[in-house]
């Protein structure tokens, strides 16, 4: 079987494993809105990882990687988009908006230009960003926080990394991404060798995190980091936690099944705040580690945050509770998280 691990002898809670289903049936948003060549080259893929078998050398998957059309694309195109979505923020971003406005660019040959390296001018990449914040604005309805400057210098420092893994430290990003046998070692590697030479501060550790998730699932995201899909490695995966997956943690009570002290006096508190009538704000940042920990009481973290972050995206975001697939369990404390 491929990726078996140890978890999948342990003994699952229900909700998580209806969750972890879910998750898996439900494509990330960043694949689901790809430009159409590059759909293709997913498409193709995914299809080469299936037929091959665990047993095959690593040489015959890179092989066959190489041979869909556009696969070069994709790649740079989901390195472009882990570097570009910490630039811009993830919490209070729309993301379908911006998903479409950054596939139109792409469809239209000018946002592909960049992210192939065929325009590198300072000036020209700067009006390829500008269109980008134009049309998300046109789309959303909201604006983004970062100046088109600032996502202009990410876009050309990531063209240049890109340049410099293919020309030092292998052939392709294809055989760059291949040999990666763990995410720690995915995460250590492609922050010394990509992720610190574009982004700053906090938006190291996101940048990584969407890159692991991006690149390490066969079938939610695209099994990219061929090694760590085959051996089952992507349960490691230590997710960009983010508003809408937290909310879902707080305010359906998933968190009560994580044990300790500090769980226990939050679900004193929002008993009391659902009895008063009262809301209770958290702090992302304070509660992180409980969401991770959640996140890895099953069998497949990817799945289960993907789960999470869509509920918390169409349904807590838009109050459709009664459409929700959590609405059985949810104990609906009114929580926010900030």
């Amino acid at each position: 079987m491929r990726g078996r691990s140890v978890r999948q002898r342990r003994v699952i809670h229900p909700v998580i494993a209806l969750l972890e289903e879910y998750g898996r049936g439900i494509e990330d948003l960043l694949y689901a809105n790809l430009p159409k060549d590059l759909i293709t080259a997913k498409e193709g893929v995914r299809y080469r990882y299936s037929l091959l078998s665990t047993s095959e050398s690593l040489r015959k998957f890179i092989d066959e990687y190489r041979s869909v059309a556009h696969v070069d694309e994709l790649y740079r195109y989901v390195l472009f988009m882990a570097t570009t979505l910490s630039a811009v923020g993830r919490g209070h971003v729309v993301m379908e908006p911006l998903y479409r406005s950054i596939r139109d660019l792409y469809d239209s040959g000018e946002f592909r230009d960049v992210v192939t390296g065929s325009v590198r001018e300072f000036t020209k990449v700067r009006d390829v960003a500008e269109e980008f914040i134009r049309m998300y604005g046109e789309y959303s309805g909201r604006s983004l926080s970062v100046s088109v400057e600032e996502l202009t210098k990410v876009w050309i420092r990531t063209a240049r990394r890109i340049e410099w893994i293919c020309r030092v430290k292998a052939d392709d990003l294809i055989s760059y991404l291949a040999r990666f046998t763990s995410v720690r070692r995915f995460m250590v590697e492609l922050m010394r060798d990509f992720v610190y030479y574009v982004v700053k501060g906090g938006k190291v550790s996101k940048s990584i995190r969407l890159l692991t998730k991006w690149s390490c699932h066969p079938k939610i995201t695209a099994p990219l980091a061929i090694e760590i899909c085959r051996r089952g490695k992507y349960v490691e995966y230590v997710a960009p936690i983010d508003m809408y997956t937290a909310t879902v943690v707080f305010r359906s009570g998933l968190f009560t099944l994580i044990s300790g002290e500090k769980v226990n006096v939050l679900l004193a508190k929002l008993e009391r705040a659902k009895e008063r009538g009262s809301t209770v704000i958290l702090k992302l940042s304070k509660w992180d580690d409980v969401v991770q920990k959640l996140l890895h009481i099953g069998q497949d973290p990817i799945a289960l945050e993907n789960a999470l972050f869509n509920i918390g995206y169409r349904f807590c975001r838009t109050s459709t509770c009664d459409k929700c697939p959590l609405a059985n369990y949810c104990r609906n404390y009114p929580v926010k998280v900030k």
